[in-house]
This record gives structure tokens, sequence and C-alpha cells, in this order.
């Protein structure tokens, strides 16, 4: 099963924040600090995905970070190793308690997100895991770094009662734990997250914008697959798309792609190549993302941050708002979407 598309209407309504000034402005020196950590970590010599060795940078993007372009799978690296030095900084130090990210500090903003975002992915996870002759009802769920625990907390509303998550962070946790009335989440080291998946007792392991942040992505995977109850992973990652281009022109409007602790970013032969090695089928995907929402935006903010050219901001607002769910088909079909959700069939 592949699905393409998604309204951009969630991106517009959720992400307004991305077209507040002074919220720019935070967001930008969030990610020049993140990138200037980055740059200070040792040299990548293999990929990320497939471990081929890296020739000399291709070119200089975001916040002057160098990226490689893998030449057998094309996934992006950047240059410098995602290191747990690199990965404390992003998750406590820069980030505090990382609340700030979601914002959702009280019951109704955090449900709305669940709702909108997070419960339409849950209902792709289980049409999927229906096509493969299983009962999603039936199955139990660990979430790894869950975060906030909005996937968790949607899992359960839509009547997947056997679903528990893991994060890092204890702030997400107690706030996830307050929110929900329950203990929907449970706190775990860095260092511990492939133990986890390989050895929890559970159907389904899921991460939803989680496995880019991993230290040592291919031993996490073989150790995940080794699991011998786990039955699906349903994950979801950022794709090397066209708005990576369009946020290294614009340096100075924040960014949803690279920057902020993505230091790569997968391709679909990539992810086909590692399915392949560990053993992942791949059952149902699902091609969507907010890259005619960043077009949008890009432009939006610039024309904007100039108050001659505020007719101008008035004007492409307009045209560009009326055919964004157009636009946006146009890379999903290409499989150049900014993000992809996939369930895939462990050892089969």
């Amino acid at each position: 099963m592949i699905k393409y598309g998604k309204s951009n209407a969630d991106y517009v309504r959720l992400k307004s924040i991305f077209y507040d000034a002074e919220a720019n402005r935070r967001y930008v020196e969030l990610s020049r600090k993140m990138s200037r950590k980055y740059r200070e970590q040792p040299r990548r010599h293999g990929c990320v995905a497939c471990e081929h060795p890296l020739g000399s940078p291709l070119f200089t993007l975001l916040y002057e970070v160098e990226y490689c372009v893998c030449e057998i799978c094309g996934h992006l690296n950047g240059v410098h190793e995602d290191t747990h030095e690199f990965a404390n900084y992003v998750y406590n130090e820069a980030t505090g308690d990382g609340s700030n990210i979601y914002g959702d500090s009280d019951l109704d903003t955090y449900m709305r997100r669940v709702d909108s975002v997070y419960l339409p992915k849950v209902e792709f996870m289980c049409d999927a895991i229906r096509e493969e002759d299983a009962d999603p009802t039936e199955l139990s769920y660990v979430d790894l770094g869950a975060g906030a625990g909005h996937f968790v907390t949607a899992m359960r509303k839509y009547g997947l009662t056997d679903a528990v998550g893991y994060e890092t962070s204890a702030q997400l946790v107690e706030l996830a734990n307050r929110l929900n009335g329950a203990e929907v989440l449970k706190r775990n080291d860095l260092s511990a997250l492939g133990k986890i998946a390989a050895t929890v007792d559970a159907d389904v392991i899921t991460m939803i914008f989680s496995l880019e942040h991993v230290i040592g992505l291919r031993e996490f995977l073989g150790a995940l697959s080794s699991n011998p109850r786990l039955k699906f992973f349903y994950f979801s990652v950022p794709v090397f798309n066209p708005s990576v281009f369009i946020e290294a022109i614009f340096p100075n409007v924040m960014s949803r792609i690279l920057g902020n602790g993505h230091t790569h970013l997968f391709t679909d032969k990539s992810i086909e190549l590692l399915s392949r090695d560990f053993g992942l089928r791949r059952c149902a995907e699902w091609w969507f993302g907010g890259n005619a929402f960043d077009l949008h935006r890009y432009f939006s903010v610039q024309l904007q941050s100039d108050p001659t050219k505020a007719v101008a901001a008035n004007l492409w607002n307009e045209m560009l708002s009326q055919m964004l769910d157009t636009l946006q088909l146009a890379f999903d079909h290409h499989k150049l979407s900014s993000e992809v959700h996939l369930l895939t069939a462990v050892r089969s």
C-alpha cells in the first residue's frame, strides 16, 4: 500500500509560530548554536545508512555545515559524527526541558495536536496492519523516542490500549504522564535504546521522527531486528528533498528539515537498502509533507521583513494559499516529500 498526500491545513494552523518574527529569530539562533556544536564533532567517514566511504564534501548548506551525498544510496550526510556529546547538547543543554518544541502545556492544546496530527498516522498504521491480516487492537506497542507522548496518546485513543512509550527527557515524561493522568511514558537513558529495541516485549515498535536521532543507526536496527517477539516496525523519517535547498537560500528564516539536531536525511533508496540489510519488508508507506508550506512561508517571511514589500507579501500569500495541497502532491508523487511514514514487517 502506497499513499500520497495530506492537507497542508495542519501545517498552516499548528505551525503559525513559523510566521512570527520574534519566534523566527529565537529558532534561527538556536539552529546556529546547534550547528556550531555539531561542527565541533569528529569527522564522519562512512555513510550513516550504508557505511560506504564518504568523499569530499559536495556543498555547504545551512549554517556552514558541510554535506556529502552517498554515491551508493543517496543518503544526505553531514560530515560530522552524531556523538553522545552532541545528543546531550541538543536534548538537554540547548533546548532545556524540550517543552518549547511542543508548546502543549495544557490538555486542550495537547489533545488538539493528538487529534489533528497523530491520529491520522495511527489510522494509517492500523489500516496497513490489517492489510497484513493482523488485528491491530490485539497487538502491543512500544514507542521509542516518544517526546511528549502524542503518538502513544493517539494510539490509546484509537483503541490500542497496550501502548507505552520511552523517552530520554524526564520533563517530557512528566508532562505526558500528567496530561494523560496515567503512566503512558517511561524514562530511558539514550545509551539504552538499542537494548530496549532488542528485548522489549512488544509486537510493534514505533518511532515517529526519532530514528534519525539514533546514534549508530545500523547497530540499532540490528538490535531491533533481532527481537524475537517483534512483528512490525512503524517509523517516520525526514527526507532529502527540495526544501533543503530553499533553507540554504534563506538562512535567516527558521528551518524545518536540516539543523536542530537533524544531521542526515533519508532517501527512498537508503530506506530500501536499510530495509533489505535488516530484514524489514516494506508493507505500506505514506509520502507527504510540508514542502509547499515551506515554499510559501520562506518567501512570505522574507517579504514581510521589508515594510516596503508588505503588499507583495499579501499577494504572495493569496496566490500560494489556494494551491498548497495541489503543489504538495507533485513533491509527494516523486517521493520528494519532507517526510515519509512506513510500516515494515520484521524478518519477513
